[in-house]
């Protein structure tokens, strides 16, 4: 599906991939996400969103998708390693991150196919990343449209495939590691650059080291001990 970007300097239309995720880093994040929702359909996935509706788990499913998938319940259970007794657990009883697992089963339980997900690290340690690694990868195979976008960009280089940036007059997209690994062009717009990214760039620089650029530390790490 194809998408108008008209903010400001930047007026592009760009073509979104099914089966990919894509990270969206922008200046103009509350027109974007509107004109997302509004204009092309996509299902805004808050991690922020504390608004729930029924009393226990169960109740909250069957009031906010009443014909839901029942395989697509227990596979999306299965992904955050959740039993099905967690369905009569009240909702006044859930955890912080147990409220963002609801809301994100909620609405993948609506009959959509194009998602945004706001937020995506919010609240999450290692173990949850590991879980959305899982639940992203799901999607994907289920050939959806997944955009997701973060206040963390270190979470949207290790997640994404590909990536918008749409910062004032700069734009870029195509694959997220050719897009964030173009350092100095980012420098100079003043964009955010991922951590390993960065480093990265600075010991080739400064330090002459043969490195490449990763989205794993395990594999710089090892990078290192083969080149230094």
């Amino acid at each position: 599906m194809e998408i108008e970007l008209n903010y400001y300097d930047v007026d592009k239309s760009i073509k979104l991939e099914k089966g990919k995720i894509i990270t969206l880093d922008t200046s103009y994040k509350k027109t974007f996400v509107r004109d997302l929702e509004t204009k092309y359909g996509f299902k805004v996935i808050d991690y922020t969103n504390r608004a729930f509706i029924g009393n226990d788990i169960r109740e909250e499913f069957s009031v906010y998708s009443r014909d839901y998938d029942k395989k697509l319940l227990n596979d999306l259970l299965e992904i955050f390693d959740l039993n099905k007794e967690f369905l009569d657990k009240r909702i006044n009883n859930l955890s912080n991150i147990e409220k963002v697992y609801v809301n994100i089963i909620r609405n993948l339980l609506l009959d959509e196919n194009k998602f945004l997900f706001l937020n995506f690290t919010k609240y999450l340690d290692y173990n949850d990343k590991k879980k959305m690694i899982k639940l992203f990868n799901y999607l994907k195979d289920k050939d959806y449209y997944i955009l997701i976008t973060s206040d963390n960009v270190d979470s949207m280089y290790e997640f994404g495939d590909s990536s918008i940036i749409c910062y004032k007059d700069y734009f870029k997209y195509g694959d997220t590691e050719k897009v964030y690994t173009a350092v100095e062009e980012l420098l100079d717009n003043k964009i955010d650059i991922p951590t390993l990214c960065l480093l990265t760039y600075k010991a080739k620089k400064k330090k002459k080291v043969n490195l490449f650029y990763r989205k794993d530390v395990r594999d710089t790490i090892k990078d290192i001990y083969k080149h230094v």
